[in-house]
């Protein structure tokens, strides 16, 4: 009877855990902010800056501690990276390249939702037209991917809208001085 009393105790209190998952919003940025700089090749310029020994040091201390602290206390969320991000951000740093004339003619701007527009279509020659119009489509197809894939690898697919606003946020303030984009009003503005 006592081991019926402890546990059906035990049941109850386990029954009354509510676990509440919230949206990792500082690790959402992160995870944001790394992945546009990859698509953009601003991490390449990172790693050819060369760092001072200090810098090195604690970086190597940080990831030191960081593993640690992961092996005792496991995260409760992931990285925010996976193989399909990974293949997305590849696919999508190829097309940089190509869109990037583009943005800095203003004949495409990003949107305040985190894709690309063709803003002045006259910015470019009517045979151009066709081109830009499917690579933005592009480029914006594979960005809503990577918006849905980089939330499925923070832990939640409900965090796609969510992710896809701290993503557009990101490639505003990583976009280079004079190419166009929309504030929250939808306004454009120029960098």
């Amino acid at each position: 009877m006592k081991k019926l009393l402890v546990l059906a105790v035990a049941v109850f209190i386990t029954a009354c855990v509510t676990i509440n998952v919230y949206f990792p919003e500082a690790k959402a940025r992160e995870v944001a902010e790394d992945s546009v700089k990859r698509i953009m090749g601003l991490d390449e310029k990172k790693e050819n800056d060369k760092q001072s020994s200090l810098d090195q040091l604690q970086h190597y201390a940080y990831l030191a501690s960081s593993a640690v602290v992961d092996f005792v206390i496991p995260s409760a969320h992931a990285k925010g990276i996976s193989p399909a991000v990974t293949k997305l951000e590849n696919s999508l740093k190829s097309k940089m390249g190509q869109v990037a004339p583009y943005l800095n003619k203003g004949a495409v701007g990003l949107t305040s939702d985190g894709f690309l527009t063709v803003k002045n279509a006259k910015a470019v020659s009517p045979k151009e037209r066709g081109k830009v119009n499917k690579l933005v489509t592009s480029i914006n197809k594979e960005r809503k991917a990577l918006y849905k894939e980089s939330a499925r690898a923070l832990g939640n697919p409900q965090w796609e809208k969510k992710q896809q606003m701290t993503y557009a946020a990101t490639w505003i303030k990583q976009a280079k001085k004079g190419w166009w984009y929309q504030d929250r009003s939808g306004s454009w503005k120029q960098k």
